[in-house]
């Protein structure tokens, strides 16, 4: 009997690729971008010949938003775009409008830009949300690398697992177990018929300075990063622990403290009682889990506190750690997965209700990534304290949340193969001139290292 290959296309959208999509927008982009910084000298050749072997291993990258099974708009292989990167020069033009929205109905959800200035490589690349989340960006971006390493003559690799392609199917599957919301007959459980139990709570955003409608945008790709040594990330850390929390947590609070305070100086109504949130991305990715192509393995968890809470001193802190805690354990079970599920089980029509466009679900993002090579499916060797691909070192790799209407900063903390802490900061173009951008980020890479907790 002839075994039937699988195919990975035409799939289905899931309910967080759909969600991804229908949040989308030309002025806020469902994108994030991830700047990796090279050392050496670039070889063109392999280099492209290594991306095109990378997109082969992550169908999804490649991929369009058309009518497929039964009229139903589904990916499906695109086969007349060719993703190849765009070279900059140093003078280039600011690119902020060709890294800003994807309409993946036209093209791929993937975009790339390389810059060289003398024995150093400058790589950006854009992913839409709906494509894949930060964690498959990296698991690409290693492939990528490694291949790079294998063509330009590298010796110490070790063999590469290959990722079936049919597994994509099941992508769905490691987000979301149906059966919570289901009774013995396979029916919707009467606690989740409710659209309501679907709605969150809102926030105040981040409010924005007088308009400055000719000031200069933030340089492109559109955020700004700081980095602590590690002598100064040790101290950081310290600090963390002799308050009783985590890194994260110390970070947390300090980003609640900052546009707690920023709102109240720039006149934001209400804003000294009023309640702040902050939304964490949270994988699903549980140790050993299996090889599988870049995609969307993500839930979120939003924590809220009012602004009486915020000022609350010690408890405000120790209250935030046991949120963290609470959120990563119930990460399979948080309202958003309950969001994705009521996709799953009711029409599709309830999205934009549920959406709310005009309300604020989030004051602002904060991501935590760790040292970014951890995600690489395949370790490559090390050289003083760099990842070696052949005839490049790998010196640093960031990224950056989307941004929403109401959503208008986001933060991200990482770690480099040094043991640097990488803090990264975008603010909305839209609301924040480049000058309130920095002001911002040093305001909040200070308040890092206060030693006295308010």
């Amino acid at each position: 009997m002839a075994i039937r290959k699988q195919r990975p296309f035409p799939l289905h959208l899931t309910p967080f690729e759909l969600y991804m999509l229908t949040d989308d927008s030309p002025d806020y982009p469902m994108t994030f971008q991830l700047c990796t910084e090279l050392s050496g000298g670039l070889d063109m050749a392999p280099f492209e010949e290594a991306l095109a072997d990378a997109l082969s291993l992550h169908p999804l990258l490649t991929a369009t938003i058309q009518p497929a099974k039964r009229g139903v708009e589904c990916w499906v292989q695109d086969t007349e775009t060719q993703i190849t990167p765009i070279y900059q020069s140093s003078d280039d033009p600011d690119l902020h409008d060709a890294c800003g929205f994807i309409d993946l109905r036209q093209e791929p959800g993937l975009r790339v830009w390389v810059r060289q200035e003398d024995d150093r490589v400058f790589l950006t690349t854009q992913f839409h949300h709906s494509s894949c989340d930060a964690v498959g960006a990296y698991q690409f971006l290693g492939d990528w690398l490694y291949k790079y390493a294998d063509l330009t003559g590298e010796k110490d690799l070790p063999p590469r697992e290959e990722i079936p392609p049919g597994d994509l199917r099941s992508r769905f599957n490691f987000t979301v177990d149906l059966s919570r919301f289901l009774d013995g007959q396979g029916l919707v459980r009467a606690e989740w018929s409710d659209y309501e139990r679907l709605k969150q709570r809102s926030f105040q955003p981040l409010w924005s300075p007088e308009s400055l409608p000719d000031a200069p945008r933030t340089a492109f790709p559109g955020y700004l990063t700081h980095t602590f040594s590690r002598a100064e990330y040790r101290e950081i850390r310290l600090l963390a622990g002799n308050l009783g929390v985590t890194l994260h947590d110390w970070v947390l609070s300090r980003l609640f403290r900052m546009v707690r305070d920023w709102n109240e100086e720039h006149g934001a109504p209400d804003a000294h009682q009023t309640d702040f949130g902050v939304l964490l991305p949270l994988s699903l990715r549980e140790p050993g889990f299996r090889p599988l192509s870049a995609c969307n393995v993500i839930s979120y968890a939003v924590v809220g506190r009012s602004a009486e809470e915020i000022d609350s001193g010690p408890e405000f802190l120790r209250g935030l750690g046991r949120d963290v805690d609470e959120v990563k354990r119930e990460r399979n079970a948080s309202s958003f997965i309950s969001l994705l599920a009521a996709m799953k089980l009711y029409p599709v029509e309830m999205l934009e209700e549920v959406l709310g466009r005009n309300v604020c679900r989030a004051t602002a993002v904060l991501s935590s990534t760790g040292d970014a090579t951890k995600y690489f499916r395949t370790r490559m060797p090390l050289e003083k304290g760099f990842v070696r691909c052949g005839s490049l070192r790998l010196t640093t790799m960031t990224g950056i949340s989307p941004l929403r209407p109401y959503t208008k900063i986001a933060v991200s903390l990482s770690t480099n193969c040094r043991r640097e802490l990488q803090v990264g900061m975008r603010c909305d173009p839209h609301s924040f001139s480049a000058t309130h951008a920095s002001g911002l980020l040093r305001r909040f890479i200070g308040s890092l290292t206060e030693q006295e907790f308010r």
